[in-house]
């Protein structure tokens, strides 16, 4: 039970520690990315809910498992973050909370095909609340999902494929026979 907040001045200055957050993640400054969640996670805890307080929550939820390897508290982080983002209804921040949520948090711990409709309604959310910066970045990630999807399946395929060459391979240089059950016919 957290009060909004009213006061404009403590928005913007949250919005520029989103800002400045996703700076230091892209320029690699680790300590800063750090620093600066942790500062926007206790001024909202202090001065009251923003819609940026959902992120911090999934993206401390990314630092518990980039630094701790703690993935059991980084998803319980991101997910009380997702939870908090549809419950005030969040839609400016949805997509950034979604994407670290999904992206860089729970996709350790569930398979990644069971984040693929979460990170396609979170475009959607995106791109209809006008954060298409947000939205960007997770059509990327859900390109990366389904990426990965098709060569995991690829894999798979492949994988097969080589087991019946393999057995081919066996049988005409030994002159044996596969038969329907599976085994060799001596």
């Amino acid at each position: 039970n957290i009060q909004m907040i009213n006061d404009d001045r403590m928005f913007m200055v949250m919005t520029i520690i989103r800002r400045f957050s996703l700076c230091c993640y892209l320029s690699g400054k680790n300590d800063l990315f750090v620093l600066s969640h942790l500062k926007g996670l206790k001024m909202s805890l202090k001065g009251g809910f923003t819609s940026v307080l959902p992120l911090n929550y999934a993206a401390i939820g990314m630092i518990f498992i980039i630094i701790f390897n703690d993935y059991k508290t980084g998803a319980k982080l991101a997910n009380h973050g997702l939870m908090l983002s549809e419950k005030y209804d969040c839609k400016s921040s949805h997509t950034g909370t979604a994407n670290v949520g999904y992206m860089f948090v729970l996709s350790w711990i569930k398979p990644f095909q069971t984040l693929l409709r979460p990170l396609a309604e979170a475009y959607e959310t995106g791109m209809l609340a006008g954060d298409t910066e947000g939205a960007m970045w997770v059509s990327q990630q859900h390109r990366l999902f389904l990426l990965f999807s098709l060569f995991c399946k690829i894999v798979v395929c492949l994988t097969q494929f080589l087991k019946i060459l393999l057995r081919s391979a066996y049988a005409h240089i030994y002159g044996l026979e596969w038969n329907q059950e599976g085994r060799w016919n001596y």
